[in-house]
């Protein structure tokens, strides 16, 4: 979860909603992106998502992802053989980027490509809209529990660096504004 959360909210880039035309406060993450990312760490993960024809995981009749017994994963989609207890020690991505959303770490929204033209810059428009409209962004759980601050902290930590100033200018600025609309801002540890 917290290297998940760390690519989405340090790789990732802001947006324009294009509801109200205003500034997303959340970083988005394309899928193509994730992925790719997940696979630079571990060689076993896939490093593009699953096609909307090849799936990832079964879908039940509501459209909820199943989870536990009833994922399946199409072969080409297999992960490490395992150990030698025939373990598996690479997680289902899919599955668990599923269970992440369900249980509000994440959130995940599907976008219309072209609707993203306005973004700020060409590096945005590379890390928000690729190939499957699908992003990623910390959830409000996350935000609540971990914290955008220590999600920083870990991120620059991992790749033994200092944490990036301009992030955690953008964490108070957020912190700031919330206060300012009477709101109370999560605690950022």
């Amino acid at each position: 979860l917290m290297l998940i959360l760390a690519f989405a909210f340090c790789k990732g880039d802001t947006k324009i909603s294009n509801k109200a035309k205003t500034k997303d406060p959340n970083r988005w993450i394309s899928a193509e992106a994730l992925y790719r990312l997940l696979h630079s760490v571990d060689e076993n993960i896939p490093s593009e998502p699953p096609n909307a024809d090849e799936g990832g995981t079964k879908k039940k009749a509501g459209g909820a992802s199943a989870l536990g017994a009833d994922a399946v994963t199409t072969p080409s989609r297999r992960r490490s053989a395992g150990n030698d207890n025939n373990l598996s020690l690479t997680p289902n991505i899919d599955v668990l980027l599923d269970t992440f959303v369900q249980q509000d770490y994440l959130l995940r929204e599907k976008i219309n490509p072209s609707a993203q033209s306005g973004s700020s810059s060409a590096a945005a428009n590379s890390s928000l809209v690729e190939g499957s409209g699908i992003m990623y962004a910390m959830g409000p759980r996350a935000a609540m529990e971990i914290g955008r601050r220590q999600v920083v902290h870990f991120c620059a930590e991992i790749l033994d660096e200092q944490p990036d100033p301009t992030m955690l200018a953008e964490i108070e600025e957020g912190e700031e504004e919330d206060e300012e609309l009477g709101g109370a801002a999560a605690p950022q540890q």
